[in-house]
Formats: C-alpha cells, sequence, structure tokens
C-alpha cells in the first residue's frame, strides 16, 4: 500500500507499529512502517538523533481517537523538522503525518498537519495583543480606546484623547490592524508587571510601517519602562536595521542590538527576539538576524518597572510607531527552539508574511 504522496513509501513487508499511550520515541525499525496511535489523548511522539539520512514513515492518529487527539512532534536537541510554517502536530482523528529524511537529523514533514491555535498552547505567555480580534478591541467610529491582553492577566492596553490609534479593518492581507499615526498614537498599560525578575524573556511581532522616512527617533513597536527603559524593539532610521535594547537594573547602560536584513521598514515583518540573561537573538520573518553574547548583566532582579507601551517609546513620549502593529505576545522565558517555531508558525499561518 503505497503512500498517496510518495509513491514507494513502504517496505515491501511494511508493518503497522500499534501504540496506545501517550508519549513515543521513533524507531529505526519504523522506517518504512505505518505507527498507528490509538489513545484517546494526543500523543507526544519524540523524533531522535540518529534514524538515518533515507529515513520514511507515516504516523496515523486513528478515527477511533478522542475528538480533540493530535500526534505532536518533540524533536531531540539537534534534529531540523522542516514543513509548512513548522507545522509539528496533525489535525485531529483519522489524520495523517509523513515523516521523511534527506539527510541525517534534517526531516520533512507533510500531511494533515497545523502549527498550534493560539500562542497560550505554549506555557509562559504574559501578554498578546491580537489586533485580528474585534471583540477584543473597543473602539467607537474606527477609534480606539483599549485593547484587551488574551493572555489572561488583564494587561489591557488603552488610549485616550489626540493619542488614540484607529482600527483599520481587512487592511493587513484582509485582517484588523491598528494604525499609528507616528506623531502621538500609542497604548500602555501603566500598572503591570512585565519581565520583572526574570532570566530571560521572548517577544514576537508583527508590524509594517507606512513611511521609510518617519518623522524621527526611531519607530518604537513595544517598550517595556517606567521612565527608565526595560526593553524595546524599534528601527535605527539611520540604518533602516531592526534593533532591540534592554537592561536588567537601572544602573546598568542600555546594550543595544541591530540587525544586519535591510529595508524591512515598510515591509509586513514578524520580529523575534529572544533574551536571557546575557544573550540576545533576533529573527525576521524566519531568518535568523543578529546575537549579541553581551547583552546586559546577569541576574534575576532589578529595579526598573514594567509598564508597556504599544507603539511608542519611554513613557509613550517619543519614537512614535508610524503605521500598523497586528499583533505583540511575549512570554516570560527565553522559549526552545521548537516552541519559538511553533509560535512562529501559527502567525506565519495567520498574517501575509514574507
Amino acid at each position: 500500500m503505497p503512500s498517496p504522496i510518495i509513491p514507494g513509501f513502504f517496505n515491501s513487508a511494511g508493518t503497522v507499529n500499534v501504540q496506545t499511550g501517550t508519549t513515543y520515541t521513533l524507531q529505526t525499525t519504523d522506517d518504512g512502517n505505518i505507527v498507528s496511535f490509538e489513545n484517546a489523548a494526543s500523543t507526544t511522539v519524540t523524533v531522535p538523533l540518529g534514524l538515518g539520512a533515507n529515513f520514511r514513515c507515516i504516523l496515523v492518529q486513528t478515527a477511533a481517537a478522542g475528538r480533540d487527539a493530535r500526534i505532536i512532534l518533540a524533536p531531540d536537541s539537534g534534529v531540523t523538522i522542516q514543513g509548512i510554517n513548522n507545522a509539528y502536530r496533525t489535525r485531529g482523528p483519522g489524520s495523517k503525518m509523513y515523516i521523511m529524511a534527506y539527510a541525517a537529523n534534517l526531516l520533512n514533514v507533510e500531511g494533515d498537519v497545523q502549527t498550534i491555535s493560539t500562542p497560550l498552547e505554549i506555557s509562559g505567555c504574559v501578554f498578546w495583543l491580537d489586533a485580528a480580534d474585534g471583540n477584543s478591541v473597543t473602539q467607537a467610529a474606527g477609534v480606539i480606546s483599549q485593547v484587551n491582553d488574551k493572555s489572561g492577566n488583564n494587561f489591557h492596553v488603552t488610549a485616550a484623547g489626540g493619542a488614540q490609534p484607529t482600527y483599520r479593518y481587512g487592511d493587513f492581507g484582509g485582517r484588523n490592524c491598528i494604525r499609528f499615526d507616528g506623531t502621538s498614537d500609542f497604548l500602555q498599560n501603566a500598572s503591570s508587571t512585565l519581565l520583572r525578575n526574570l532570566t530571560g524573556w521572548t517577544s514576537f511581532t508583527v508590524s509594517r510601517a507606512n513611511s521609510a522616512t518617519p518623522a524621527g527617533g526611531s519607530p518604537t513597536v513595544w517598550s517595556v519602562n517606567t521612565g527608565n527603559t526595560k526593553a524595546q524593539e524599534y528601527i535605527t532610521l539611520t540604518t533602516g536595521l531592526q534593533s532591540v535594547s534592554a537592561r536588567r537594573v537601572q544602573a546598568d547602560a542600555n546594550a543595544a542590538l541591530s540587525g544586519i536584513q535591510a529595508n524591512i521598514l515598510i515591509t509586513q515583518r514578524c520580529c523575534i527576539v529572544d533574551h536571557s540573561t546575557t544573550s540576545a537573538r533576533t529573527y525576521i520573518n524566519g531568518v535568523a538576524d543578529a546575537t549579541s553574547s553581551s547583552f546586559g548583566t546577569a541576574g534575576t532582579s532589578d529595579n526598573i518597572g514594567g509598564d508597556i507601551y504599544i507603539g511608542a517609546g519611554v513613557l509613550g513620549s517619543s519614537n512614535w510607531w508610524p503605521g500598523d502593529i497586528c499583533e505583540v505576545i511575549l512570554f516570560n522565558s527565553v522559549l526552545s527552539d521548537l516552541n519559538r517555531k511553533r509560535v512562529e508558525g501559527y502567525l506565519r499561518t495567520k498574517w501575509p508574511l514574507p
């Protein structure tokens, strides 16, 4: 019985390996065969090192399983799995996942697969602004007064007076977005505790500027501060490069890290930043952008507050963002490469990114 996608997928004497538990580690003996999962719950399948450069198999979640049961891949360190939008799990009962290696410890995944459906599936989400969800936005005639934090921590961000951004329907690849004027608009929560006393954090943003030459400053997508910057993501105008800066305590100088990918200001961009004590990494649209091993001082305590500003820098008084912000997600730890790719896959499935 050959695969409908990959002819000759099975060994001539292909077998079905039936599993009834909720965890399983692929074996070299699964090469060319089917592994069937019959538990009513989801099953985590570890993909170990050393399966071979020609390994191939099909994973099946049987129809008898629970309605929400899925197969979820968990590659060991050193194993790279590639597929559409970093999809690592099946859609549900009856779904099939085709795995085929094309080099040692480098595998491709196809079939009835999908990414995570919400960042809350990854532990540690502390802030989530989702402009696509109109139910989370309070507005009148398109003028926004509040956007709810969907993380469950209730760090809702608000705006008032002449600083209110506007809600744009379908303006970002058919999805709604929040538009900032680049001169005064911003959203804030002045009583949050974001990014305080942590060993690290990870941020994800989807945004697009509407001008390659904003009015001035360093246009900022988000910042955490109470007059002294804790962390921020921004564009360096003199170079047009993605940048991020952070510090642990007020006595430290702000450590800055600028990327290397030019001409990203007016493109639709997904930026990922992770910061662990004295190191940081950035990614733009799925491509590693910059790294630093001297990004601040080590420690788990700080004396800088955690108020969050969306679309502006310190205290919302400068560096206003000139364009659209679609999604901002913050985690209270450095995510594993797998979980980082899962959240990125969720964003790439949702938004029209390059």
